[in-house]
């Protein structure tokens, strides 16, 4: 696992038992913390942690899963707080679109993103025509992710808050390469 210290994050993590893996209380690079929180699903724990770094780095607060039923179980206590969920589509015990169907009828207006290296079209077609937000595949390009979701949570993003220290998967490891969150985001706008 990445050291976020040593990707310069101020932090304050606290590990919890069973599946859960990340709470997080880091503020932004203005001093803010997101009111919400993200939920990320993923049976792949590299991923579930590599996203949840991303998204801590801003600051974001994230709640992360690696079983679909302990997410469902979780968001239907704590639906009010999530601002927005990403969801793999392959996971065992229940699959993302079975997770999608129970995180919707939790809260039909949900803002779940659908992530996967292998599904087919048809299943993401009928599930973004159900509300789902958006896809992307998988590998996935985190700076972006972050970025856009730092717009739906209503986080500023400014000129400092340039991705200074990126990272991108590369042989399983992490490289450094610099790229604005601004270029990122017009980009992912486009």
């Amino acid at each position: 696992m990445v050291d976020l210290q040593e990707l310069g994050a101020p932090e304050e993590i606290a590990q919890e038992g069973g599946d859960s893996i990340t709470k997080s209380t880091i503020y932004n690079n203005e001093g803010q913390q997101p009111s919400a929180c993200v939920l990320v699903v993923d049976d792949e724990l590299p991923l579930l942690d590599l996203m949840s770094m991303f998204l801590e780095l801003y600051g974001v607060r994230v709640k992360g899963f690696t079983n679909g039923q302990h997410a469902v179980a979780w968001y239907e206590k704590n639906f009010r707080e999530v601002g927005a969920i990403y969801l793999d589509m392959q996971m065992p015990l229940m699959s993302g679109s079975e997770c999608f169907t129970k995180l919707i009828s939790i809260n039909p207006i949900a803002m779940v993103v659908l992530m996967s290296g292998g599904v087919t079209q048809n299943i993401i077609t009928n599930l973004l025509s159900k509300g789902a937000a958006r896809f992307v595949p998988k590998p996935l390009d985190y700076p972006a992710l972050v970025c856009w979701t730092l717009k739906r949570l209503g986080c500023p993003i400014s000129s400092n808050a340039a991705v200074s220290k990126n990272a991108a998967v590369s042989n399983g490891a992490l490289s450094n390469r610099a790229a604005p969150l601004e270029k990122i985001e017009s980009e992912l706008m486009q």
